[in-house]
């Protein structure tokens, strides 16, 4: 019911070009202020968010490539103590490829979102998501 897509990059051609196609898009600036003070930008506030989607149900594809970008990003504090994504410079050095589908994903949670009735499963109960699953069940 929302397509956010990263400003960044080659991100603010797509944009243009989704616009152009009539397209409603949002653009998020991944080294943008988070919607919380807790988090230092908006990716660290977006990768906690999918993190805790992540243990609330979300399911994902049995990959091992999105495992390993899931896992492979660690994070910090900074000094007045808010949420710090390492950056990608720092996983480079570390041998780690940039985690390009993880941070797909985390646009999920650049802000919330209200499903339209119509898109609503039939006899969906908001806020009954389960605790024992496997995010890797399809």
């Amino acid at each position: 019911d929302a397509v956010f897509v990263d400003g960044g990059g080659v991100g603010g051609g797509v944009i243009d070009r989704l616009r152009q196609l009539g397209h409603d898009v949002i653009e998020v600036n991944f080294g943008g202020k988070a919607s919380l003070p807790r988090y230092f930008n908006k990716a660290a506030e977006m990768w906690d968010l999918m993190k805790d989607a992540l243990g609330a149900g979300l399911a994902i594809p049995d990959e091992q490539d999105i495992e390993d970008e899931l896992v492979g990003r660690e994070y910090s504090y900074t000094s007045d103590n808010k949420i710090q994504l390492e950056s990608k410079r720092d996983m480079k050095e570390r041998g780690l490829a940039s985690p390009d589908n993880a941070d797909a994903l985390s646009l999920t949670y650049a802000f919330p979102v209200a499903l339209r009735p119509e898109h609503m499963p039939a006899g969906h109960n908001q806020g009954s998501a389960s605790r024992d699953y496997d995010p890797y069940n399809r």
